[in-house]
């Protein structure tokens, strides 16, 4: 048992600040009770002070977190269940605390209705109790704290996956109360569509237009949660989703096709087009089949490919993240997209175009981020030669000191390991990556040497990191050969080159080029410049001409994420050096490298790289 005195001056400190609020909360005590004694608190002591501090939070005139942290430690131990909250006398005012203007209260029920998340028959009470429900779907959708509303959407998405609703039995749904609850109660259903749609701006009851924005882009980020779910997908009450413009369709309709007035708010549009591209990184087939039937997949993929009927400003706004749906779309749906040669035509068309217009601009001007990323989103066989007579990767001249190029090149020549892709699918991208790799090296010769200058560039961060990633990602890429022979037809398409056509596109008939990123690095003489690189001494702040910050820390930063890809080179030619003993010097020198540490190295031993045979 706790001390006594101790409980009671803690429940006489609390009675007194709740008569005065202008009192100072005793955080000595508070901190006693929290870190020494809580757990030895009696249920009865537990429960009163509960209740004390449920009628404290609302008025104290300070900041309440060491109440709030008295709350949750008093309710942390696993045997206070629901029940137990449930048994606190008087009875815990659910609805009164979620619906207070206070957000310190709304933490505090919040606290103690998450309780409920744990188990099914926990969650079933409270779908029993509908203005319960009620209350925390308003408070979720309407409160004006940011932090309240990611609380009270963490226990309404933990009561409905506590009520163990399968989304692919249709029949487990109408078994599921807390489900039911919110999608068949009318009042409720009623509520979201009334709260989140434009038709009832100026209601009683109603909010502000601005407020109802907020609100539905909490109503987008749940759906999307909730995608999978039947509820979710089809109509669950027509009566009351025709009032607000749906047909045939439920709540995912409603937000994704009649909520917002994307034309008259293009910061909302950019919030659709969000909710679209996060839809699809669910890799979801319910959500590109949805977004495919109602034409919203065709429109957004336009506003990069044609532009769209709206305002230059709009497009300006949209223009990105219409470009990062294509990529998320191409990354997540490649066997769709490579069954639509006419789009990924489209896509070559822009990307191509963008290079071209980059061409003529003054030196400086860095491909755009966001054509990048659909660049290397792209199955990587498409961006091969022999499938296009466009070829936007060898438009990229990577010697733009852009750190995006770097991370873009790093991700297409890895190559992947998608678990959702089948082996077929999975061996052809990484054939594809390899003969990128060679084909883009025999287009810019210099590109090791770009990617060695810009490493050392510790006055930029982001660039130094970048070029240190793509070394990293060569070598441990995902390589695989290319087959000897293809019977090739017209319907082939995208086709991989043979290992002869490859060699022989890169100035090498005749001979193999190498298997893996790790042999590509050790078998040309320009790449002997990245073995340089890494076993030179790291850059040092004391290289800088002038200026002041934190370059000492950046230069550590640069010089771990250096050491970490020797660390890495040095594991993979271990192996390398059992097939091939001759490469015994190399490894002997990276191993000299290794003992040095992050900050080590010495032009002495770069410079030795220069002298051996490979």
């Amino acid at each position: 048992m706790a001390p006594s005195n101790l409980v009671d001056a803690l429940r006489t400190h609390l009675r007194n600040v709740r008569k005065d609020p202008s009192l100072p909360l005793n955080r000595g005590l508070l901190d006693i009770i929290n870190v020494h004694i809580s757990e030895a608190i009696s249920q009865d002591d537990r429960d009163s002070i509960l209740n004390s501090c449920s009628d404290l939070i609302p008025v104290l005139q300070e900041d309440p977190a060491p109440v709030l942290q008295l709350v949750d430690v008093l309710i942390r131990a696993e045997s206070f269940t629901f029940s137990r909250v449930l048994a606190i006398e008087p009875s815990v005012d659910f609805v009164a605390g979620l619906s207070s203007s206070s957000a310190p209260a709304n933490f505090s029920t919040l606290s103690l209705l998450c309780k409920a998340i744990h188990s099914e028959s926990d969650a079933d009470l409270v779908a029993g109790r509908p203005q319960v429900v009620a209350a925390l779907i308003r408070l979720w959708l309407c409160t004006p704290d940011i932090g309240v509303c990611v609380r009270a959407r963490k226990v309404l998405l933990g009561l409905l996956k506590a009520s163990n609703h399968n989304s692919s039995d249709s029949a487990s749904f109408y078994q599921s109360l807390m489900w039911r609850r919110v999608f068949r109660d009318r009042d409720i259903y009623d509520f979201i569509f009334s709260t989140c749609s434009l038709k009832t701006v100026g209601g009683p009851d109603q909010l502000i237009k601005r407020a109802k924005t907020i609100a539905q882009g909490r109503l987008l980020d749940l759906v999307v949660k909730l995608i999978d779910s039947e509820p979710i997908q089809k109509s669950q009450l027509p009566e009351i989703e025709t009032k607000y413009g749906v047909e045939d369709g439920g709540l995912l309709k409603f937000a994704a096709v009649y909520m917002v007035d994307y034309k008259d708010d293009p910061l909302m549009h950019l919030t659709l087009i969000e909710f679209f591209t996060n839809l699809l990184r669910t890799r979801s087939s319910a959500a590109l089949d949805f977004l495919i039937k109602n034409d919203l997949h065709d429109l957004t993929t336009k506003f990069y490919t044609v532009g769209a009927e709206v305002s230059t400003e709009h497009l300006a706004i949209t223009y990105p993240q219409a470009a990062e749906y294509i990529a998320v779309y191409c990354l997540n749906f490649a066997p769709h997209l490579l069954s639509n040669r006419g789009f990924v035509d489209q896509l070559t068309l822009c990307l191509d175009t963008v290079a071209e217009g980059l061409a003529s601009m003054p030196h400086g001007f860095g491909f755009p981020p966001h054509d990048l990323k659909i660049l290397a989103s792209l199955p990587r066989a498409v961006l091969l030669p022999l499938n296009s007579s466009l070829t936007p990767l060898f438009t990229i001249v990577p010697d733009f000191r852009d750190a995006n190029i770097y991370i873009a090149l790093a991700k297409i020549f890895r190559g992947t390991v998608e678990p959702n892709l089948e082996d077929r699918s999975r061996s052809n991208e990484n054939s594809a990556a390899r003969a990128l790799y060679f084909l883009y090296i025999k287009k810019f010769p210099f590109l090791w040497k770009a990617v060695c200058r810009d490493a050392d560039v510790i006055v930029v961060k982001e660039l130094a990191l970048a070029a240190i990633g793509l070394i990293e990602a060569v070598i441990c890429a995902n390589w695989e050969p290319l087959p000897v022979e293809i019977p090739r037809s017209s319907s082939d398409w995208p086709a991989l080159p043979t290992e002869q056509e490859l060699a022989s596109e890169c100035g090498s008939a005749g001979r193999q080029l190498p298997s893996s990123g790790i042999l590509a690095l050790l078998d040309s003489r320009l790449s002997q410049i990245v073995l340089a690189y890494l076993c030179q001494a790291a850059s040092t702040s004391s290289s800088l001409v002038g200026g002041k910050g934190d370059t000492e820390g950046v230069a550590y930063q640069v010089a771990v994420a250096k050491y970490d890809v020797i660390v890495l080179f040095h594991q993979k030619l271990k192996d390398v050096v059992q097939a091939r003993p001759e490469l015994q010097n190399v490894l002997t020198l990276f191993e000299e490298r290794l003992v040095q540490g992050p900050t080590g190295g010495s032009s002495v031993v770069g410079g030795r790289i220069a002298t051996l045979e490979l």
